[in-house]
């Protein structure tokens, strides 16, 4: 069976490029609005990098990680790799030659985003041999990546202080809300198969983790100082509200919306 470029762009999941939005979370907390032209240029070489380049490599390398898993998947089955449409040679080629092609545009914005991305690797490749099949772990490990984004925003374009916590918390607690909400969702269609380590977690129990990041988002909105602090945490508060409440009570095309995001 052949790969067409149609195969290939579903591979990429451009959809993802979305996670950027932490690194600009970073990025906004420390930048003075006065600089935000005279730094918006390296922020696009960043986004180019690490989330075009990089993260479309380690994306490919967990689905072929994921490939066996996938292909009992009522969706995932038809990703390219689990579908056959690309080999898994080709796979692994591609995703080699995206991350170290991400490093190496990496440099031109200096030592550090190399220092992060060669952490990022070494996080998700422990995810897919280890993490993924330990309980709370795995959505710990799910999880870490984004607000690891948020610093990395932060560690580029200024520098790190108790100030910026509730910026680089906020995107913990909403993809934390996010990947609970996720796992309800396979749960709740009994997709034991594709991801094992459901068994240790009830519908009930992952409702309840999923609810209460939005009321340490609400308290972080009285810790964060400066406008701009708080209007970071407001975003992730509105992102987090958009989520939980839309798929549990949202009308049906906001909850398809979200069911359609968190299954992606």
């Amino acid at each position: 069976m052949s790969a067409n470029l149609e195969d290939f762009i579903s591979l990429a999941r451009p959809q993802k490029y979305g996670t950027f939005i932490s690194v600009v979370a970073g990025f906004a907390a420390v930048v003075p609005a006065s600089d935000l032209s005279s730094r918006f240029p390296r922020l696009v070489i960043v986004f180019c990098s690490f989330a075009v380049l990089f993260y479309t490599g380690v994306y490919i390398l967990n689905d072929l990680g994921d490939r066996k898993r996938d292909m009992q998947h009522p969706t995932k089955m038809l990703r390219p790799i689990a579908s056959g449409h690309i080999c898994a040679r080709a796979a692994l080629l591609t995703g080699v030659i995206l991350v170290l092609s991400g490093i190496a545009v990496g440099t031109f914005a200096g030592s550090r985003l190399v220092v992060f991305q060669i952490c990022f690797l070494g996080v998700n490749l422990l995810y897919i041999q280890l993490l993924k099949a330990l309980p709370v772990v795995e959505l710990i490990g799910n999880t870490v990546t984004h607000p690891m984004r948020a610093l990395m925003g932060v560690m580029l374009f200024g520098h790190v202080s108790w100030e910026v916590a509730p910026v680089i918390a906020s995107s913990a607690l909403v993809y934390w809300a996010a990947n609970c909400l996720k796992r309800h969702l396979e749960l709740s269609l009994s997709q034991l198969t594709a991801r094992p380590v459901l068994r240790h977690y009830t519908t009930r129990l992952l409702a309840i983790s999923a609810a209460l990041p939005g009321l340490i988002l609400v308290g972080l909105l009285f810790v964060a100082r400066g406008l701009s602090m708080q209007a970071i945490v407001a975003f992730a508060l509105v992102m987090w509200m958009v989520t939980y409440l839309g798929y549990f009570f949202g009308p049906s095309w906001l909850r398809s919306l979200v069911i359609a995001s968190l299954a992606g």
